[in-house]
């Protein structure tokens, strides 16, 4: 099975290098790219367990649902992306539940029924030095508040860029 090289990223910061963020950056690409609720759903789970491990229950919640939604609706959608839906969806509840009484986070592991892919993931986080599903040992500060630790510089210029060129075309109205 092909699966695309976004999606190959997503699993290797997902499941190897624990960077939240950044699944939700390579995923929020493709979904822009062709609009598919699945990849949609990736990002919302992503950000649920970012929202957890900062302790934002309420937002975890809130998107942990529409996840568990997109899979019931789509599981054959993520049963295509080598996913074990019946499982990944027990797993999806599980954690609502966790969510839902105030627990801690601890690391989610996606199940895989490809077993190709899921060793070509193992091939790969080994080769970027990470170790393919192992829990998070501890809640690095770096990774846990990324959104907010990161150079914005750019995403801040294009905005005033773009402010100011809407100020020009209203003034020429």
């Amino acid at each position: 099975m092909h699966y695309p090289e976004e999606y190959k990223q997503y699993l290797l910061y997902f499941q190897a290098e624990r960077d939240l963020f950044e699944c939700h950056e390579i995923m929020e690409d493709k979904w822009k790219e062709d609009r598919q609720d699945h990849w949609l759903a990736l990002i919302q789970l992503a950000v649920a367990l970012y929202h957890h491990r900062q302790g934002n229950f309420p937002g975890a919640v809130r998107l942990l649902k529409k996840v568990i939604i997109a899979g019931e609706k789509r599981s054959d959608v993520f049963r295509s992306l080598g996913i074990d839906t019946a499982e990944w969806l027990r797993l999806l509840r599980r954690r609502l539940a966790v969510l839902e009484k105030g627990e801690p986070y601890t690391s989610f592991n996606l199940p895989f029924r490809d077993s190709k892919l899921e060793e070509e993931m193992i091939e790969r986080s080994r080769t970027a030095g990470f170790s393919w599903g192992k829990p998070e040992s501890s809640l690095d500060r770096a990774l846990v508040y990324k959104h907010s630790l990161r150079d914005r510089s750019e995403v801040i210029q294009a905005r005033e860029t773009s402010l100011r060129k809407k100020r020009k075309e209203r003034e020429a109205d």
